[in-house]
């Protein structure tokens, strides 16, 4: 993918249209997410486009990003993370992760949305398939093709998925609010999912591959009442 040295190690994901793939290019390994670029709508471009823009921000990807293309396929080649995601190692587990193990990803996962925050950037994402390890054991936040640079922190569009999802994310996808702020959003998502790695269940009952879209309205709605049953907690665990 990068030049002729490359080579693929593994085929890790496969859709319509791309296919995501461990590279081996002089003695090093690489993520490279392919696509077709016959079959690249405007809306993949964008995503694309902002992917890049996010990651190429220091502060955000401490490792390397490129860009690679040939008459047929575009390539996005980042960082390789060979411990996987959080949700296959909560799995491999038999479901459920350690109370230590959970408090350490969380510390991690929350200063990195800390300092993607105070760059303007929002995840709107942010899930335990989203939250990679690497070669140290550290986690590292992926996946920025969705994230939002917001001057204002305000979000206009609902995306992610619904299982993680924010109430006003729900609520601006049902098109009962016209905005949202992304970064208290993420810390939302992030809360479902370390309840997720702790208990093996999810907050709300929702698909994980459920986008809160115009189709999802069913499942919107359904997450929606549930969290508006939500009793307030006493104010004992506020303090705690």
């Amino acid at each position: 993918i990068v030049d002729r040295d490359a080579r693929c190690a593994d085929v890790l994901k496969r859709s319509s249209g791309s296919a995501v793939a461990c590279v081996l290019h002089k003695e090093r390994y690489a993520l490279a997410k392919v696509w077709d670029r016959h079959r690249m709508g405007s809306l993949a471009i964008a995503s694309l486009e902002n992917e890049v823009k996010a990651l190429r921000d220091s502060q955000i990807q401490h490792g390397f990003v490129a860009l690679a293309s040939s008459p047929n396929t575009v390539a996005l080649v980042t960082e390789y993370y060979p411990g996987g995601d959080l949700d296959r190692r909560r799995r491999r587990r038999g479901g459920t992760l350690s109370e230590a193990e959970v408090a350490f990803y969380a510390h991690e996962a929350w200063a990195a949305l800390k300092a993607i925050g105070s760059l303007g950037w929002a995840h709107r994402d942010v899930k335990p398939e989203n939250l990679c390890i690497d070669a140290r054991g550290n986690v590292r936040l992926v996946d920025f093709g969705l994230s939002k640079f917001c001057v204002d922190g305000r979000c206009r569009t609902a995306c992610g998925t619904v299982a993680f999802a924010a109430p006003e994310v729900c609520d601006v996808a049902l098109g009962i609010e016209k905005d949202y702020d992304g970064h208290a959003a993420d810390r939302w998502s992030l809360g479902c999912g370390l309840l997720e790695l702790k208990t093996g269940r999810r907050a709300w009952d929702a698909g994980r591959r459920v986008s809160p879209g115009r189709d999802a309205c069913e499942a919107l709605e359904a997450v929606r009442a549930a969290q508006r049953a939500l009793a307030p907690p006493p104010n004992e665990l506020l303090i705690a």
